[in-house]
């Protein structure tokens, strides 16, 4: 045998060797991510499983704003009832607790994922919880117009009911608007007319319902955004110095009468905590936003939000690792959300 077929044979047998490795990289690589991605899910539905079954330890760590997360036994956001306990119902107390938008009852994810038993080097999560209805609103002149679509903001939801109030500020005193009602069209659009748009500041109350799917949206018309306060009612406690409030404290509820919604205030007493915060006397179940003149401003304190992201991972960083989402629909006193669960996979 010649020394140039010694060669190449040599360099077949090389060039196997390199073509069988590069065959298992390439084989071995999406088999580790479809087992990692298999890790992930099972991890993911535990965990979902955790939080919407749960309702955490204590059970009262929602509305109880004297627990902070140092006295956190176990995490969950399953609403606790004494009479009633119902699956996949959750406690919008708990949720409110997952804000961050200067909120002083805020619980860190980074306390929340050791309670949840993961690695924080290892793995990362995010809860998103958002309306099962995605809602627009447009003004015009004399009112507005409401759009309503899937949550995905794709598909327009057709001939649901759409029931809103006014609230504004006049005199220092809270004054309520007529209750308007409409149905939306093939668009998943309709108008709702106030008629004249009061002077002082101003807050509209919408409450959704589509074959028995309610979902509240709260709206600050333009010109009054410099006039209103937001703030949190987390429990009986409001995230706002009691320094900003009037005597009185409306609650805006809306429950259904004679088969149809209806959209009203109720007073409630006020007081002031040892700590110096306000709280409420008594919160209205269902509540959506609590209303107290503070001069010539308009505080609209929610109890519900439009989106909650809340976790160790955002979903709006430019480079998300691995993951697996899990999706699931829930009550939240009555109302209707969407809850999607992301567990992240950090290092390989």
């Amino acid at each position: 045998m010649h020394i140039h077929e010694y060669i190449f044979a040599a360099l077949a047998v090389i060039a196997i060797l390199l073509a069988s490795n590069l065959m298992l990289t390439m084989t071995t690589e999406p088999l580790k991510v479809a087992s990692e991605r298999e890790g992930l899910k099972r991890i993911a539905q535990s965990i979902m499983t955790q939080i919407l079954l749960n309702p955490g330890d204590p059970v009262d760590w929602g509305s109880n704003t004297t627990i902070d997360e140092n006295n956190l036994g176990s995490f969950g956001l399953a609403y606790q009832s004494r009479t009633v306990r119902e699956a996949y119902v959750l406690d919008a107390d708990k949720i409110l607790r997952l804000k961050n938008d200067a909120n002083p009852f805020y619980i860190s994810p980074q306390k929340v994922s050791e309670l949840l038993g993961l690695n924080t080097r290892e793995y990362g999560f995010t809860i998103e919880i958002l309306p099962q209805f995605n809602i627009t609103v447009k003004e015009i002149s004399g009112g507005c117009r409401v759009s309503v679509k899937s949550v995905d903001g794709i598909n327009p939801i057709q001939y649901a009911d759409v029931t809103a109030k006014m609230y504004y500020l006049s005199g220092g005193q809270i004054y309520e608007g007529l209750l308007v009602n409409n149905a939306t069209g093939p668009d998943g659009a309709c108008t709702i007319e106030f008629g004249d748009a009061p002077s002082g500041p101003a807050v509209v109350i919408f409450v959704v319902d589509y074959r028995g799917i309610r979902v509240p949206k709260v709206f600050v018309p333009s010109g009054s955004e410099e006039s209103v306060q937001c703030a949190l009612l987390v429990g009986r406690k409001l995230s706002l110095s009691v320094s900003v409030f009037s005597s009185v404290i409306y609650e805006v509820i809306a429950p259904i009468m004679d088969g149809e919604c209806e959209i009203f205030k109720v007073s409630s007493g006020w007081g002031v905590d040892t700590d110096g915060s306000a709280y409420v006397k008594y919160v209205e179940p269902g509540t959506i936003v609590a209303l107290a003149a503070a001069g010539s401003d308009l505080i609209v304190a929610q109890r519900f939000m439009d989106l909650v992201e809340y976790g160790t991972v955002s979903l709006r960083s430019p480079s998300l690792p691995l993951g697996f989402m899990l999706e699931k629909m829930v009550s939240v006193e009555g109302f209707s959300y969407i809850v999607r669960l992301y567990v992240w996979r950090l290092v390989w």
